[in-house]
């Protein structure tokens, strides 16, 4: 068993900016998600998913992902064998008002932890190649407070097996979206962690003081892609529990 060094903080920025490849154009609104082992071909397929969705070059792009994850695997806590694995998405969003109202939340428990290390903190790390950044409140005790108000408010569902029964998807998905319009006028006032271009943040999940961050209005096109880190057996529990495939490259436009 590791041993593990002192708690990362929940939020903060990589040292250092990686150069961006230049972006200009999105050439339709697409994901790529992979569940399995860092490796090279990581790096291929997702270099090759976006010179077929932007026109980002190829040569250009490649060595920007290896870096990518070469800084952010470095960073990330544990063995060489605990950070075996990743979860590595790519989203890539054309211009819309989907996130007009912001998406207040935090992300939550993503699989189940290996014995012996359920106490070290798991982070995500983001960038954005394209576009807007993530909105990001920072990791303040207040703040929390209001989550989890809206949570009593608007979850009127949670821990109550007979109401949750009793209650549609619909009806449970309406009282989310006025959740949704409650935190946005509550956080308004709040200031935003400021990003900037070419930055790496790391932030936690599945923890009461995880911050809690939002999709950027789609003003424009976006491309966006993140990272997690866990052992072989980590991410393939998370794979169990997404139904998802360990080990696959999975494009979908949308």
């Amino acid at each position: 068993m590791s041993s593990d060094p002192s708690p990362q903080p929940p939020l903060a920025t990589l040292p250092g900016v990686l150069e961006l490849p230049r972006i200009g154009a999105v050439k339709r609104p697409s994901n790529f998600s992979y569940y399995g082992p860092v490796s090279p071909r990581l790096v291929s397929e997702a270099a090759q998913f976006l010179t077929t969705r932007t026109d980002v070059d190829f040569m250009a792009v490649s060595p920007y992902l290896d870096s990518y994850l070469n800084s952010t695997s470095a960073d990330c806590i544990g063995s060489d064998a605990e950070k075996s694995a990743c979860w590595f998405l790519i989203r890539i969003t054309q211009s819309g008002d989907q996130w007009k109202i912001p998406r207040w939340h935090q992300d939550g428990r993503m699989y189940p932890y290996d014995t012996g290390r359920e106490s070290v903190v798991r982070s995500k790390y983001g960038t954005t190649l394209l576009g807007p950044h993530t909105l990001m409140l920072p990791a303040a005790p207040h703040l929390f407070d209001i989550l989890k108000q809206s949570k009593e408010i608007f979850w009127f569902w949670q821990g109550e097996k007979d109401v949750f029964a009793q209650t549609t998807a619909a009806q449970r998905q309406d009282s989310m979206f006025e959740q949704r319009i409650w935190l946005a006028e509550e956080y308004k006032n709040e200031e935003l962690v400021e990003l900037r271009k070419g930055e790496i943040i790391r932030f936690s999940w599945g923890r009461d003081d995880s911050p809690i961050h939002s999709e950027p209005d789609l003003v424009c096109d976006r491309v966006f892609l993140t990272v997690l880190y866990g052992s072989a057996q980590e991410l393939k529990g998370m794979c169990e529990m997404r139904e998802e495939v360990y080990g696959k490259h999975d494009a979908e436009d949308r």
